[in-house]
């Protein structure tokens, strides 16, 4: 007996399920402890597929010293629809810090330096020796912009001991003689005695005995509005004559010159390290003097270093960088050169002494959701497009106010903000004090 045996069709159907992007795990506890462990992982597998369906580096939270500038560029970059994600695991903050944390602080102990010291606060006052801690770069105050290191006590930046504490003193006159004419000043303006504003020979004169009870070994730096309330600048003092009472102001000297009764201030001064939270930076002895605004615990103090940018996206493409603290250095947060397609996302960037984001050149580049504060010489600073055709260059810098503000595409840098940002939010600024 046949039997017959009847077969059914069969449908194979291919499912093709969606590609996942290469996930590498960063922690300062993992295999891959460090970014540039990641971005060299990141370029082998590059180089081997391409990485087609992009990739993420996933952060876990810590505290990552940068030694030097932290760069990206055409190897480490992405594709439109696959980009390379940096992000910062769910939980926790991730910093990426320009500076170093002070770990020894001692008691001042040197007769010649506590008898400089305002008799209220020597006992209170701590210091630390910076070569012991590996610091060798003490940095410069510039005229404008880098304010060279500063000081930060559990998140806050600390001012250096001034005089005075609190507002301004104002020059007592420009004295019109010397061997040299340094800036003839403004003929149409001449406020004082017929004497154009501006005008001087690179001294200034003060009121009162103020100075008689400092030493000569300062290294002092004035802060002044010398001739215009919209334009200031830090001078270095080159010498001060207590019998004249002028001050001899080091080169280069402020654009605009120096105009009687203009407002200014003394920077780094040891006898007047007097109020809680200010410090003194000795570049003779290399050490920093510090009165502590209250008890003073390890790990408390971050003394910045790192004069480059901390981040530098350097003719990349399609890389975003999300959820990340950026601080502690004494230039610039995040500095995006050239390229297109690269984005700032829901990060913080703060207590840097330059711009927090510096976007120069390139196409399509995106700021989104950031807070901004606590910066030295700027927010954002954006600039591209081709002028002479008219291309736009597509950046965009996502801020939103009461009222809302269109999302803004510029080439004109953003000093300062005057209303509370929602989106990218820089808070109410304060007056320009980066010491």
């Amino acid at each position: 007996m046949k039997t017959l045996i009847r077969l059914a069709p069969i449908l194979f159907v291919a499912v093709l399920m969606p590609a996942a992007p290469v996930v590498i795990e960063v922690g300062l506890d993992r295999e891959i402890s460090t970014l540039l462990e990641a971005r060299e992982t990141l370029r082998k597998l590059r180089s081997a597929d391409g990485l087609p369906d992009g990739a993420t580096v996933r952060i876990d939270p810590g505290h990552y010293t940068l030694d030097a500038t932290f760069e990206l560029g055409p190897l480490d970059s992405g594709q439109p629809n696959a980009p390379i994600r940096w992000q910062a695991a769910p939980a926790g903050t991730v910093t990426l810090s320009g500076g170093h944390v002070a770990q020894t602080w001692e008691t001042v102990s040197d007769a010649r330096i506590t008898a400089r010291l305002p008799a209220t606060v020597r006992d209170a006052v701590v210091a630390i020796d910076l070569p012991a801690e590996g610091i060798d770069d003490l940095g410069e105050i510039a005229q404008r912009g880098n304010p060279g290191m500063e000081l930060f006590y559990r998140g806050t930046r600390m001012p250096r001991s001034q005089y005075p504490n609190e507002g301004w003193l104002h020059i007592a006159d420009i004295p019109q003689t010397g061997p040299r004419r340094i800036n003839e000043g403004l003929d149409r303006e001449r406020r004082f005695d017929d004497v154009p504003a501006g005008r001087h020979h690179g001294r200034i004169t003060y009121d009162g005995d103020r100075p008689s009870n400092w030493a000569e070994d300062n290294n002092i730096t004035l802060h002044g509005y010398w001739t215009w309330d919209w334009s200031d600048s830090f001078q270095r003092v080159a010498h001060i004559d207590t019998d004249t009472r002028e001050i001899t102001l080091a080169e280069p000297h402020h654009h605009y010159g120096y105009t009687r009764n203009q407002r200014y201030r003394f920077i780094n001064v040891l006898e007047e390290l007097d109020a809680p939270g200010e410090w003194y930076l000795d570049h003779s002895a290399r050490k920093i003097y510090f009165l502590p605004p209250s008890d003073l615990q390890p790990g408390e103090v971050t003394l910045s270093l790192l004069e480059t940018p901390l981040v530098h996206l350097n003719h990349a493409a399609n890389i975003e960088l999300t959820g990340i603290t950026f601080e502690a250095g004494r230039g610039t947060g995040v500095l995006i050169t050239a390229g297109e397609n690269c984005a700032l996302i829901g990060s913080t960037l703060r207590n840097l002494g330059g711009e927090a984001v510096t976007i120069d050149g390139g196409r399509g580049h995106t700021i989104q959701s950031c807070d901004l504060h606590e910066l030295a010489n700027g927010a954002i600073r954006v600039s591209g497009g081709d002028r002479a055709t008219l291309t736009a260059s597509g950046h965009r810098v996502d801020i939103q106010s009461h009222p809302p503000l269109q999302p803004m595409v510029t080439d004109r840098p953003i000093r300062r903000a005057h209303r509370r940002r929602r989106s990218c939010r820089i808070p109410q600024p304060h007056p320009r004090r980066p010491l």
